[in-house]
């Protein structure tokens, strides 16, 4: 009887880093569906570290914003609203656009804007902390156009006018 519980012990004992193993992985792959037969094998010898293991949460969803798609005109907008919202009259954007050679900006995830469109999407997000959502109706356009086109046109302004910046 005592031998037979050194055995169990020693087994026990055996296969605990075997059992410690499939833990870290079912813990690392908590994105992932977990290991079954890990859990199974948890369970079924009764380990002390099956707390361990995290429960799959739930992803939180982002509910949907919805919009009307349409296209952004310069001139549907006041002087007033312009240099509220982007700084500048619209005589003004017209005139520092050409200087800026936006046309040259290659765009990302074959999106593409005018250079209007662009440079004033840039003016409104620096003209005070915007959201994204908050121009859906503005633009016209889903956040992750807004998103690239900004990042886009940043990045091309921050190239072309390094020396001047740095």
């Amino acid at each position: 009887m005592l031998q037979s519980n050194k055995s169990n012990k020693s087994d026990k004992m055996d296969s605990f880093p075997a059992c410690a193993a499939l833990i870290v992985d079912a813990v690392e792959a908590s994105n992932q569906s977990l290991n079954i037969e890990a859990v199974k094998h948890l369970i079924t010898t009764k380990s002390s570290l099956l707390p361990l293991i995290r429960r799959r949460c739930r992803r939180r969803r982002r509910r949907v914003l919805t919009y009307q798609p349409s296209g952004f005109n310069l001139d549907d907008y006041t002087d007033d609203w312009c240099i509220e919202f982007l700084r500048f009259s619209r005589e003004e954007i017209r005139e520092i656009i050409p200087f800026l050679r936006l046309d040259l900006i290659t765009w990302r995830n074959r999106y593409s804007a005018t250079p209007e469109v662009a440079f004033c999407l840039l003016l409104y997000k620096l003209s005070w902390p915007h959201r994204l959502k908050d121009s859906l109706y503005i633009f016209g356009r889903s956040i992750s156009w807004q998103s690239s086109i900004y990042l886009d046109i940043l990045r091309y302004l921050v190239a072309r006018y390094r020396n001047m910046l740095f």
